[in-house]
């Protein structure tokens, strides 16, 4: 599978009533837009670049309501990068690499279960067109 390019959620894992279950990504906007949860709107419809120098950059949406100078403010204070005309990172990455015919993305978090170190990359899965991280499927953007 080709990763390379822009992708974006289509399913959130969240607790249900039998546990752990996929909610799609509409009705969880929906949702956020009801409670006016900035945080999970912005995620929501943040777009997923993987560049093939193996990092993942997430693009949000600008805020609506925000001045041009505060966004160019922003930008010139480090808070922020530009990406492309309505869209922003933070400059952090996350990295995805191919190891043994697999595709790795590292979830940047790490610990130990019973006293034995846990590798922070997981398997990317590839489920009905879309592609599986531990928390959200996605699917291709453009």
């Amino acid at each position: 599978m080709d990763i390379i390019g822009k992708w974006r959620v289509c399913a959130m894992r969240r607790m249900g009533e039998n546990g752990l279950e996929w909610a799609p990504a509409e009705t969880l906007l929906e949702e956020a837009k009801a409670e006016q949860d900035k945080d999970s709107i912005m995620l929501l419809n943040a777009l997923y670049v993987f560049e093939p120098d193996g990092r993942v950059i997430t693009a949000m949406k600008l805020p609506e309501g925000v001045s041009r100078e505060e966004i160019e403010q922003a930008v010139a204070a480090g808070q922020i990068e530009l990406y492309g005309e309505d869209r922003f990172t933070t400059g952090e990455t996350q990295e995805w690499k191919l190891e043994d015919g697999k595709l790795m993305y590292d979830t940047g978090i790490s610990g130990e279960v019973l006293g034995e170190p846990v590798s922070s990359w997981v398997e990317i899965e590839e489920v009905d067109g879309a592609i599986e991280l531990p928390l959200m499927r996605l699917i291709r953007a453009e």
